[in-house]
């Protein structure tokens, strides 16, 4: 009986730990590069948006309301897209911009940048 509630116990608080860790961390699988956008200055020319949506050949994949220049699949099988770093530039401001992936017409998820001057 002892042994039952502790069994109970322990898997009871790596339930609330694992919890705690997935709260904050961005569950959608959406990640921008670069976090810090440059508007005074070229960076790659590209703006790359990693998911964790798996790769079946989707083409609608829209930024806000741009268009992807491209889209593949990663190491892993999920599916990453490049804009034109030009037009997100053109829709962000100062100091940060959250930025919604459409893939399909579906909103997967949001990340937030830095913007700096």
């Amino acid at each position: 009986m002892k042994k039952m509630i502790l069994i109970v116990g322990v898997c009871t608080l790596l339930g609330f730990g694992q919890m705690a860790y997935s709260q904050g961390k961005d569950t959608t699988g959406i990640s921008i590069a670069p976090q810090t956008l440059l508007l005074s200055q070229a960076q790659s020319g590209r703006v790359t948006v990693h998911t964790g949506v798996p790769f079946a050949g989707q083409t609608d994949v829209v930024l806000e309301d741009i268009a992807a220049v491209s889209v593949y699949s990663d190491d892993c099988g999920y599916l990453v897209a490049k804009f034109d770093e030009d037009a997100v530039k053109a829709i962000v401001a100062p100091p940060s911009a959250t930025l919604t992936l459409y893939i399909e017409g579906v909103d997967v998820g949001s990340d937030t940048v830095r913007v700096v001057e």
